[in-house]
């Protein structure tokens, strides 16, 4: 019964998904939302245990929290219309990259100064792990064997100094990606690279920098992350006869590097690199084990505490200070999990709105998430079609869409949302003080000032 109800169920949450989209897929919040939230039910619904009423009830937690986001949608629509002539209107205006002192020579500034923040938390550290994990492989084939010390260690301070790796994870996951990812189609719209070659250089050094950094940590999701915002934004700014080459672009480095931080890390089930073990390891990742501890937590340990009514949140929130732990259920279900040790054991999003808010909140709080990115959406056909606002919301669209685990604060703060709208402001007020300069981005050569 329970397999029929989940193949119903997905298969009409994904009709709904598609049937509701607005414009270009991508430039949709609820386009990615849908597909996070249909991934994570369709592993859950792989982990549980229908014997057990702890796993139906999370079962249902899961069920409820998605019908109640459709509904959201439906009344989001209703008091936000985004009509097909706004749509109509959108396509039919050039896309413009801002340029000049507002945003190319600051994001270009920003890129270095993440540089140097992300160069001297590794040197604090005394390793990065990915670096080190390529060397072991080099040398004798074979994963790290005490990888997981090294990279807990590098993060959490178990190497007996603390270096505030969420405040270096906004220069590292967030600011560094998003404007390289600027800078180089700017510098594709302005220059040909023979033309331009130390700018090509430049680039390129920052792009390895940022690539070595990222997985750095040994966390493969920050970099998961960046590479479908990159995707995103590429697709929807980049004219479409010239996708296929933005997508091999990305995909020829995205996976290589994705299999290599997969066996360093150890997770393939061979110590020798293997490619069908570092598969079917990324596959596990991604759809069964986050959703298998997310079950066994709730089993375990979430189904039987007090609702907190957003207490854990104000903690996850609180944590954002250095001279505060922020919320410790994650670690604290791993310890129940794993028996003791180390790590942590993450809820599902559905796991901390109920551990949160019980099923007041799991009824009512996927309506307002999701009416506000209805909101969103509205907003962004209503402004100004430049490349850097675009940039802007397609990386709130996927940092929103893929909340599919722990509190939604720690999401967006780990996520690099404070990052994001800090740069967005700082850009705004050196238009005021500086103009603006646009590129049309068909017409390099033509540049219209305001």
């Amino acid at each position: 019964m329970y397999i029929l109800i989940t193949v119903i169920f997905s298969a009409i949450l994904l009709f709904f998904g598609f049937s509701r989209s607005r414009g270009p897929i991508l430039l949709n919040p609820m386009a990615h939302y849908t597909f996070f939230q249909l991934l994570g039910f369709l592993g859950m619904a792989g982990a549980v245990d229908y014997e057990l009423s702890s796993d139906v009830i999370y079962f249902w937690i899961c069920a409820i929290g998605i019908l109640s986001s459709a509904i959201g949608v439906v009344i989001g629509n209703s008091l936000f219309p985004i009509p097909n002539e706004l749509i109509t209107h959108w396509k039919r205006k050039p896309f413009w990259a801002e340029s000049g002192m507002a945003h190319s020579q600051f994001l270009l500034f920003m890129a270095f100064f993440s540089t140097v923040v992300c160069i001297t938390y590794f040197v604090s550290v005394g390793y990065n792990v990915f670096l080190l994990g390529v060397s072991n492989l080099l040398d004798s084939g074979t994963a790290l064997r005490n990888v997981s010390s090294l990279r807990l260690g590098s993060y959490d301070g178990s190497t007996g100094r603390y270096h505030f790796p969420g405040y270096v994870n906004q220069f590292k996951d967030t600011l560094l990606p998003l404007c390289l990812f600027y800078l180089w189609t700017l510098y594709f719209i302005q220059h040909r690279p023979h033309k331009q070659p130390l700018g090509f250089v430049l680039l390129s050094f920052l792009t390895i920098v940022s690539l070595v950094s990222i997985l750095g940590t040994g966390q493969r999701g920050a970099f998961v992350l960046a590479m479908v915002m990159g995707a995103s934004f590429l697709t929807v700014v980049v004219p479409k006869n010239k996708n296929i080459i933005n997508y091999l672009i990305v995909a020829g480095i995205s996976v290589p590097l994705m299999a290599i931080s997969t066996q360093i890390n150890g997770r393939s089930q061979s110590r020798e690199f293997s490619w069908e073990s570092i598969m079917i390891a990324i596959w596990q990742r991604i759809i069964s084990d986050n959703q298998w501890g997310a079950v066994i937590g709730f089993r375990l340990y979430v189904v039987d505490l007090p609702t907190q009514w957003g207490n854990e949140w104000l903690e996850s929130i609180l944590g954002v200070s250095p001279w505060h732990p922020g919320s410790s259920l994650a670690s604290d279900i791993a310890r129940v999990v794993w028996r003791g040790g180390s790590g942590t054991v993450p809820t599902s999003n559905w796991g901390s709105i109920y551990h949160n808010f019980s099923w007041f909140g799991i009824i009512c709080f996927p309506v307002l998430y999701c009416a506000f990115l209805v909101k969103l959406q509205q907003g962004y056909y209503l402004g100004e079609k430049t490349m850097f606002r675009t940039m802007v919301y397609v990386y709130s669209y996927v940092l929103l869409g893929s909340w599919i685990a722990g509190s939604p604060f720690e999401h967006f703060l780990n996520g690099g949302v404070v990052a994001i709208v800090m740069l967005y402001f700082i850009c705004r007020r050196l238009e005021m003080l500086f103009g603006r300069r646009y590129l049309p981005l068909t017409l390099a050569a033509k540049i219209t000032q305001t």
